[in-house]
């Protein structure tokens, strides 16, 4: 009788195993619905050169507590969120077929940045300011 209930348990258990798939998640993919979603400033950084060096202790704070609402349908909303330092606001944000971004909300404008990497909680990208003598590189990190 034992052996009798271990194997109805055994079959049990094998057709519940072999039942569950995994669910295929969203993608991982540089696509306006790919990367839709909440994000914030994490880092900021600058080179006139090649080395970058990092920024983002010498940023408000303020700046890096707001949020960036970047919905699929190319909405784009700014929130001034914890220590206040003024903006907010509500712009478009688009993915260029190169693999460029461009993000307008008021104050906060990035034009025809490359993005670097995407790993599904944070966006890199870099923009280049070549109004001066010497090109000046930023690249920035926001995530979710």
């Amino acid at each position: 009788m034992n052996s009798r209930k271990f194997f109805v348990f055994y079959v049990i258990v094998s057709l519940f195993i072999v039942s569950c798939k995994k669910e295929k998640g969203s993608t991982c993919s540089k696509t306006m619905e790919g990367m839709a979603g909440v994000y914030h400033y994490t880092k900021m950084e600058i080179a006139t050169d090649s080395i970058f060096a990092d920024i983002s202790s010498s940023i408000p704070v303020c700046i890096f507590d707001n949020r960036f609402h970047l919905n699929a349908d190319g909405l784009a909303v700014y929130q001034d969120e914890g220590s206040t330092c003024g903006g907010g606001g509500s712009g478009v944000w688009s993915i260029g077929t190169d693999g460029s971004m461009t993000l307008n909300i008021g104050t906060v404008i990035h034009s025809d940045a490359t993005i670097i990497s995407y790993d599904c909680s944070k966006i890199v990208f870099l923009e280049t300011d070549d109004s001066g003598t010497i090109p000046i590189n930023y690249r920035s990190t926001i995530s979710r």
